[in-house]
């Protein structure tokens, strides 16, 4: 009897798997931190900022490890410009 095989995966495919992956963490992250502040959000708590900050923070930090070190490289591969990824590692203190 023939083995019945999976045709490989296409590009666009395991892109959009990666991204699912990603949505599922950023998911699973928001889920907890709701769980666990429960009522306690102060007024004024500007989630938006905070959450925007974090994520920036820490893509700016994985991929500059990613790259190591390389600012022209990090740039690229985020699809900004480096001008800009210098601006916002400074805003950042990174």
């Amino acid at each position: 009897m023939p083995q019945l095989t999976q045709p490989p995966l296409t590009d666009e495919q395991i892109l959009r798997n990666k991204y699912t992956a990603l949505r599922e963490c950023i998911h699973l992250s928001l889920s907890t931190f709701f769980s666990t502040i429960g009522d306690q959000i102060p007024e004024n708590f500007e989630l938006y900022n905070i959450f925007l900050q974090k994520i920036e923070f820490e893509l700016l930090e994985r991929v500059m490890i990613y790259c190591n070190g390389d600012q022209k490289k990090a740039a690229n591969y985020l699809g900004i410009s480096r001008g800009i990824l210098r601006k916002r590692l400074k805003i950042l203190h990174m």
